[in-house]
């Protein structure tokens, strides 16, 4: 009996797995139909169905009565790997396994692709075939290098939209999704496209010594609020920024150096601060038109000279004469209607750079050109001894050139003595009287120009004796 009984129980359960015969018949992009039958369905109140994406722990569960024989699993990613479990559901809540089946949705139908293209936008359109379940589209167009992206949702209706806004000569990435209930997103396609290239062409129209004229030519201006006009010096790292009104496509930038190469830079200012580069070239201002000249030089002066074609933002001349051996400099502050300074209080033969500056607003400094230009040879004192007596010398010179001399010292010496008497003449004056010698005495007598800030070049020591 009781072998009879355990018989019995795998013929029931024999026949019930014999008999379910689960198949998929039909998988479109977002669908998998399957079947079964059930030859032997003692106890089985309904089947349950569970379709679940490998890896993602998600799943679609649905119940039908016992009297079906199949269903339709809807709302499915294309092209996508699912595993099927077909279950009978028995009076006490027991669910018997009755299979396990992998089936992959057909790829999407819908074909996306690019329509248009301009430099700031990209126009992309989609077919569908089955658009069951989706209640919206959204397109996000990203830039891979960037990260920044764009996003358009669009109505059921609509199978095409536009993404502006974009930068030029710039590849995206293009990826349309069906919205669908609960907001599931299923891509439909991912294809990449690059914006044309700008269509503005930036030019330079005028170059003088201090300013670059810069225009650009706009096919598409759509949401462009301003231009920015950036002229940067790539070697100090200085820029001159303009920021032009939308409706005008030419700027100048001045207050520039002469003679320097500029890098150019437009840019269309979009709405919340976005800027897009319309364009770069560079540009060299012209070499500067004045001519620095040294006119006049002495043994402690320099006369500089220069003339200006273009003064605009000019308030005033500054000359610098620098000694490049000792670091020491004399620098003039010109008025800007004054195109001449005399540097004086310098040294005799020495070679000193001159260096002109136009000041601008802002005490900014534009160098306008540099020289170099030595100081004349000092002319050395001819000294003679006029008057002799038992206790004085009167001794007198003259100088072909005294410029810059604010006195003399007239030194008398007694040799191998080691005494010495010193007058201190007046820059003015060509001759003193050494007073208090001893009588019939030989002195050494020599003259020594004297500047501000040293002694110059003495005359040749002379010898005098006095009377007995």
């Amino acid at each position: 009996m009781k072998s009879f009984l355990n018989f019995c129980l795998l013929v029931v359960a024999f026949s019930a797995r014999a008999a379910s015969n689960v198949r998929v018949t039909t998988v479109t992009s977002s669908t998998i139909t399957v079947t079964w039958s059930v030859t032997e369905s003692e106890g089985v109140t309904s089947y349950r169905v569970r379709v679940s994406q490998p890896n993602s722990g998600m799943f679609h569960e649905t119940e039908v009565d016992d009297r079906s024989n199949g269903m339709t699993i809807e709302h499915l990613d294309p092209d996508t790997e699912y595993e099927i479990r077909v279950m009978a559901v028995k009076e006490n809540g027991y669910q018997d396994l009755l299979r396990i089946i992998t089936a992959t949705t057909a790829p999407a139908a819908p074909s996306v692709q690019v329509t248009t293209v301009t430099s700031s936008s990209i126009t992309v359109t989609w077919s569908v075939t089955e658009s069951e379940g989706v209640i919206a589209y959204r397109v996000m167009v990203s830039n891979p290098r960037s990260g920044l992206f764009h996003e358009n949702e669009v109505d059921v209706s609509a199978h095409e939209t536009t993404v502006d806004q974009l930068d030029p000569d710039t590849e995206y990435e293009i990826r349309v999704m069906a919205v669908k209930e609960y907001g599931y997103q299923g891509v439909l396609g991912v294809i990449t496209s690059t914006t044309a290239p700008v269509a503005p062409s930036v030019q330079v129209t005028t170059v003088t010594s201090s300013s670059i004229t810069v225009t650009w030519s706009v096919t598409e201006s759509e949401g462009v609020i301003a231009y920015r006009v950036m002229v940067s010096n790539p070697r100090s790292g200085l820029f001159h920024e303009n920021e032009v009104d939308v409706s005008a496509h030419e700027t100048t930038v001045d207050h520039l150096d002469p003679d320097t190469e500029y890098e150019i830079r437009v840019m269309a200012v979009k709405e919340y601060g976005y800027q897009g580069v319309l364009g770069v070239i560079t540009s060299t201002t012209a070499p500067v038109a004045p001519s620095v000249q040294v006119t006049t030089v002495t043994s402690s002066s320099i006369t500089v000279t220069w003339s200006v074609t273009e003064s605009e933002g000019v308030i005033a001349y500054r000359v610098m004469v620098s000694n490049p051996r000792s670091g020491l400099f004399h620098e003039n502050e010109v008025d800007v209607s004054a195109h001449e300074t005399t540097v004086d209080h310098l040294d005799p033969d020495t070679e000193y750079e001159i260096r002109v500056m136009a000041v601008k607003e802002y005490g900014y400094q534009g160098v306008l050109g540099v020289i170099t230009s030595t100081t004349a040879a000092q002319s050395l004192p001819d000294v003679r001894v006029t008057t002799v007596t038992s206790s004085s010398i009167t001794v007198t010179w003259s100088v072909t050139e005294s410029e810059g001399v604010t006195s003399y010292r007239v030194r008398v010496s007694e040799p191998n003595s080691g005494l010495f008497h010193q007058i201190e003449v007046d820059g003015g004056a060509h001759g003193t009287t050494i007073e208090h010698l001893e009588p019939d005495t030989e002195y050494e007598l020599q003259v020594i120009p004297e500047t501000l800030y040293r002694l110059l070049t003495p005359s040749e020591i002379m010898t005098v004796k006095t009377t007995q």
